[in-house]
């Protein structure tokens, strides 16, 4: 299901269905008879970048009709992760330990589940967790916890994995730590275009170098995935350090000499290099994607692209290519270029074959 507490954080600002001009905007119907709002988006972020290049059509449902969807329980178990190492950052560099770090962990669960206890109550979400400009970010995701209901006991397990990963291949105590979730809200003009892009996004951390490697800033980006196969890696990890870069650059005038993704789960680094011209080629990208999404909204003439990733797409029952790509793989089984057997689409589909599984 969606999320059924109704986007509890509440819905984007109220416009009465009014484009500014006093014209209304375009809606669409569903295949359930729901009406939904299209908007297009304010500004971009990383995210929304990667969502974008991923598939026009999906970005269309969750960015421009803001579709609820059910959130992916590793999106949850990344999200905690992240925030306990943010935690231990904050911290003088001789407390960051792994100790303190499980500490941290424990504290946040406690917070955590009572927020599940109390929603499960029935309390309402904007008391438990607060509203959309007041409420506990460290909670916020129990909602999400509630909903999907996990077995806590692994969602618990695959957080204290992630925690222990990083600190299995990193030295937080040597780390001169400039900031932790690095906020931007930027403008962006698109050389020889004159777009302007409003940009956003949160940086996960920015360190300073030590003196023997040049003293820059590093760009660092924590991830609970796997390491993206270099078969199938189109560079959109890579992109999301550009941003960033481009964005520090844009408040500080210092670009970034290095970045960093750090894959906790699996505990593997991959360092990305960081050029001018690198960061300029993101920016053209990100400016012909808001153009490109400006474009096509008058038309809904967003493109799907099927493959693999259908079989997880919330959206799927509206979606004619991604069904006939999921039913593809189905007819393969379950294995490699199959639909795997926990595919959310097997769900979402009731009369999708299950010959295979």
């Amino acid at each position: 299901m969606a999320l059924a507490l109704e986007d509890p954080f509440g819905p984007p600002k109220d416009d009465g269905g009014m484009r500014p001009d006093g014209t209304p905007w375009p809606t669409v119907v569903d295949i359930d008879g729901n009406t939904w709002t299209r908007r297009p988006p304010s500004r971009l972020s990383p995210s929304a970048f990667n969502d974008w290049r991923s598939c026009q059509r999906g970005f269309a449902f969750d960015r421009i009709q803001r579709r609820p969807s059910e959130p992916g329980l590793p999106a949850t178990i990344g999200v905690h992760v992240h925030r306990v190492l943010d935690l231990v950052m904050e911290l003088p560099p001789q407390e960051r330990t792994l100790d303190r770090a499980l500490a941290i962990h424990e504290g946040l669960n406690t917070k955590l589940w009572e927020a599940c206890r109390r929603l499960q109550a029935g309390e309402p979400a904007a008391e438990v967790v607060g509203d959309r400009d007041n409420r506990d970010e460290d909670i916020r995701h129990a909602v999400e916890v509630v909903v999907l209901r996990p077995g806590l006991r692994a969602w618990n397990d695959a957080v204290e994995r992630g925690v222990r990963g990083y600190f299995a291949m990193a030295s937080p105590e040597k780390v001169e730590v400039i900031a932790t979730e690095q906020k931007f809200e930027q403008k962006w003009e698109v050389r020889d275009s004159g777009l302007i892009v409003p940009i956003t996004g949160s940086a996960d951390r920015l360190d300073r170098l030590p003196a023997e490697y040049g003293g820059g800033i590093r760009v660092i980006d924590y991830k609970n995935g796997k390491v993206i196969s270099p078969k199938f890696d189109k560079g959109e990890h890579d992109d999301q350090i550009l941003t960033y870069a481009a964005m520090v650059e844009e408040d500080t005038g210092e670009l970034p000499t290095a970045g960093l993704l750090l894959y906790v789960s699996h505990q593997k680094p991959k360092h990305v290099e960081v050029t001018p011209e690198r960061v300029a080629d993101v920016k053209g990208r990100i400016g012909r994607a808001w153009a490109d999404i400006h474009d096509k909204f008058e038309d809904d003439s967003y493109e799907p692209n099927p493959g693999p990733l259908c079989g997880w797409c919330p959206h799927i029952r509206e979606c004619d290519a991604g069904q006939a790509e999921v039913r593809m793989r189905a007819a393969r089984g379950t294995g490699r270029g199959g639909l795997r057997e926990d595919a959310p689409a097997r769900t979402l589909l009731p009369d999708l074959s299950l010959a295979s599984v």
